[in-house]
């Protein structure tokens, strides 16, 4: 495989852009993260897409009513990292039409992981989606 290919096709001028959420900035458990794509951006490719993120992972206190919690090696999921924190993904049209739905995202991924690795794709992983080397 090369890098440099001859092509007869044109390039067109891409842009990133970043979209907040809809509905606020913190979350917890079991809340629904809302993104409203605009219909003026022409050209969408889902897979060169992410999403960005602040995890903060809050130990549990655990003992006997001590207000200090106690230290923990709580962390995200080794093989799949931030991605264990999706369950649902729904993907609806303008008018709140159901267009897609992948539950147990966080199976399917890990899934995925287990065929589909090696050491680039871990160390990539560990950079960008939390992960475990």
């Amino acid at each position: 495989m090369s890098f440099f290919v001859a092509s007869d096709k044109i390039p067109i001028a891409q842009k990133s852009i970043s979209i907040p959420a809809s509905n606020g900035v913190n979350y917890n458990a079991n809340q629904e993260i809302v993104i409203h794509i605009d219909e003026n951006i022409k050209f969408f490719q889902p897979e060169q897409t992410y999403l960005e993120a602040k995890v903060r992972i809050t130990p549990p206190t655990y003992g006997t009513g001590v207000a200090e919690p106690h230290p923990t090696r709580l962390n995200l999921d080794a093989d799949i990292g931030f991605q264990s924190l999706i369950r649902t993904i729904r993907i609806h049209n303008r008018q709140g039409v159901l267009l897609e739905e992948i539950d147990n995202y966080n199976t399917m991924v890990a899934f995925k992981y287990d065929y589909e690795t090696n050491d680039s794709l871990k160390n990539k992983r560990a950079l960008t989606e939390g992960c475990g080397v």
